[in-house]
Parts: structure tokens; sequence; C-alpha cells
């Protein structure tokens, strides 16, 4: 392939059409300082650019990357012509394909991270009913925990009485292959144990058992405020994104702003469809993150696939 003699071509065929350097680089969505560069020799289209070329100047994808029309040719180098043309077309397709073939795998492998993620991640249960009881084993405060639960989380605090907080999940992936059977969480000695707060609970951290007097103050919960982040982020990306594509829609960088768009678009919409207003329960957050994500990667490549192929018919 000749730079040179494939821009003198460009320049040719696009003077024949009556077409302008601008016109041509808003037909194929990249600036008109491209096509000049092509012109003049200094640069060369993308190989993935080559289709999209030829059809705008009418002319075979081989004959773009020689730089000659096929008349120009003498009927004795057209064996040539044609062996070399199959090559180039075959080397054009098989980078097609290898882009196509890594860019599947990639995807791939993250929607499988992001599957297991999802099916691995804390789904807390948000009340101690029917989920925890507290009972004394040889002068130890233990939790039986329900055959639902696949695990807990505790932690001790000193502040005014000693006092063990816990919290019991499970996932998907224990509710569809785990073994279920109660277990036993040892809290500590009775003798300096005051109280065990279970949380989430229904109205924030809740008092499921104390030794003593039970205490007059309230427990400050997690804050509720991370789904409410994730949205208000998504929503200014999505606006301020796609105000972007909006204003350089006609330039050479318009199909990456409409990907990057498309995914803050998506996942803003994935937001609102997937916590559905359960901002209450934060400690969820990464059982909710990972299928939002799952949802955002799948509607952005929906999404693309509509918009490519409404640029290939135009």
């Amino acid at each position: 392939m000749n730079a040179e003699k494939t821009g003198s071509l460009i320049s040719q065929l696009r003077k024949e059409k009556g077409i302008t350097q601008k016109q041509l680089a808003d037909m194929l969505y990249v600036s008109d300082k491209a096509i000049s560069r092509w012109e003049t020799g200094k640069g060369f289209p993308e190989i993935s650019m080559i289709e999209d070329l030829s059809k705008a100047l009418d002319v075979s994808m081989v004959e773009l990357l020689r730089g000659e029309r096929m008349e120009d040719i003498s009927s004795k180098d057209m064996k040539n012509f044609a062996d070399e043309g199959f090559r180039t077309y075959r080397s054009i397709l098989d980078h097609q394909k290898a882009r196509t073939f890594i860019s599947g795998i990639l995807i791939s492998m993250m929607v499988l991270i992001l599957v297991l993620v999802h099916l691995n991640s804390p789904i807390h249960f948000e009340s101690s009913e029917n989920v925890v009881r507290i009972e004394t084993i040889d002068d130890k405060l233990v939790a039986v925990l329900d055959a639902r639960v696949y695990d807990y989380d505790k932690e001790e605090v000193h502040v005014d009485g000693d006092s063990v907080f816990i919290s019991c999940y499970t996932t998907r992936w224990h509710e569809l292959f785990g073994k279920k059977e109660e277990k036993i969480a040892i809290l500590g000695d009775k003798s300096v144990i005051d109280y065990v707060f279970y949380y989430p609970g229904e109205d924030g951290d809740e008092l499921i058992y104390y030794y003593a007097k039970a205490p007059s103050y309230g427990v400050q919960s997690l804050p509720r405020l991370i789904y409410n982040g994730w949205l208000v982020i998504g929503a200014a990306l999505s606006i301020i994104s796609t105000a972007l594509y909006l204003i350089f829609r006609k330039k050479y960088c318009a199909r990456t702003l409409f990907r990057i768009a498309s995914f803050f678009v998506s996942f803003t919409l994935s937001v609102l469809l997937i916590v559905k207003g359960n901002t209450r329960n934060v400690y969820n957050a990464m059982y909710y993150f990972s299928g939002i994500l799952l949802m955002t990667l799948c509607l952005t490549l929906f999404v693309n696939l509509i918009y490519r192929s409404r640029i290939r018919k135009q």
C-alpha cells in the first residue's frame, strides 16, 4: 500500500463527485484535517474505515488500497491485481475478525466476572426475626443463625458498656447451591457483654439482647445515601456526555462520544430499574452495584448495535 498513491486517488474521486473535504469528513465522521492528510499522503485511513470510505467514493476497497483504478491497469497485470486484491481483502477481513474476537473475549470475561461477583455478593437480612436468636452455652453468649444464613459480620463496641453488633447475610450462590444448616456464632463471655444489636434492622439498628438495663439512647445507623449518589453521578455524566455528542456529532470523535454517552445513560437507567427506591439498605451495595453494571453492559451493547446498524444504512 502506497499512502501517496491512495491519497491522490481519494482526492481525484472526491473532486469527481463534486464534494468538499469537509463534506467527505462529515460522511465518515472524521475531521477535514484527516481528509487533507490522507490526500497529501501524510496519513493513511485506518483499516476499519476503508469500507466506509470506498462506499462514499464509489470505488472498490482493493482499488482504494492500491491507489489505482482498474481501467488504468493493463490486461497483463489484471491477474496479479486480482490476486493481490483477494489477499488484501482477506487481510482486512482477518483484521476485523481478530478485533471482533478479542472484543468478544474481553466482554465475555467482564460479564463472567460480574456474574460471579453478583452471585457471591452479600444480601443482608433486614430484620433479626426468624434469622438469629441469642442463647447461652457454658457462660458464652452465642447467636444461633438460621439455615438460610450464609455468614455473619460481628463488631465489638466498648462505649457506655460492652456491646456486640451482628449482621447476617446470604448470597444468591448459597441460595442456589449452598448447604442449608444452622450455624453458631460465639459472641463472647456473657458476663462482659451488656448489649447485642442486630443491623441493619427494620427501623435502623435494633436491640436483640441486653444484660441489665436497656440503653435509652438510639444507635446511629449507617448513612443511606450511596444509591442516591450513584443516581446523581450517573445522571450528571449522562447529561454532560449527551450534550457533548450532540455538539460534536458531525466530528471525527462522534462515535467515541456516543459510546461514552450510551454507557452513562444505560448506567442511570439501570440504577433506577434495579434499586427501585431501596435506598435504605446500603449493606447490599456490592450486590446491587454488580447487578447495575451487568444491566449497564447489556443496555450499552444493545444501543451501540442499533447505532452501528443505523450508521451502516446511512
